[in-house]
């Protein structure tokens, strides 16, 4: 993905500001569905049974824009499920059933650290997010990744 809003740009106004991902949700939708749909298509034409697509968000400085930082997105597909990592999300498709599964969603570093230390504190909209978390602080989604790849 090339071009964001002016609002995704104005999000990006400082490296220190974590990353709100209710807002990067709504700016980047349209370009993230359209990657995770190129992404399914490319892996029922190449990839044979289920497999796994594999999304991450990044900053990247642009030198068009003096070397500022732009938000990109990366999707691929994966013959095997990815190890958790921050800023990504993992979805499993079914080709029986032609069935999409989010298996996790994973906010940046700082964001993580804000849903852990204010657990209590968390809007109910977001109690979705939390569990992804907690679940990966905990190493559960560790072993989501194993079992999906037959290692237990």
């Amino acid at each position: 993905m090339e071009n964001l809003t002016a609002a995704a740009q104005k999000a990006l106004a400082s490296d220190n500001k974590p990353l709100n991902v209710h807002e990067l949700g709504e700016q980047f939708y349209p370009a993230y569905d359209r990657d995770v749909r190129k992404c399914i298509d490319d892996g029922i034409k190449n990839l044979k049974g289920d497999f796994w697509i594999m999304t991450s968000i990044y900053k990247d400085p642009d030198p068009r824009i003096d070397g500022q930082n732009v938000l990109r997105i990366k999707s691929k597909c994966c013959k095997a499920c990815p190890t958790p990592t921050w800023m990504q999300n993992v979805y499993k498709y079914k080709r029986k059933g032609d069935e999409l599964k989010l298996l996790w969603a994973i906010p940046s570093v700082e964001a993580c650290q804000f849903y852990q230390n204010n657990k209590h504190y968390i809007d109910p909209k977001e109690y979705c997010i939390l569990q992804y978390v907690l679940d990966f602080h905990s190493g559960a989604l560790d072993l989501v990744c194993a079992k999906e790849n037959k290692e237990v």
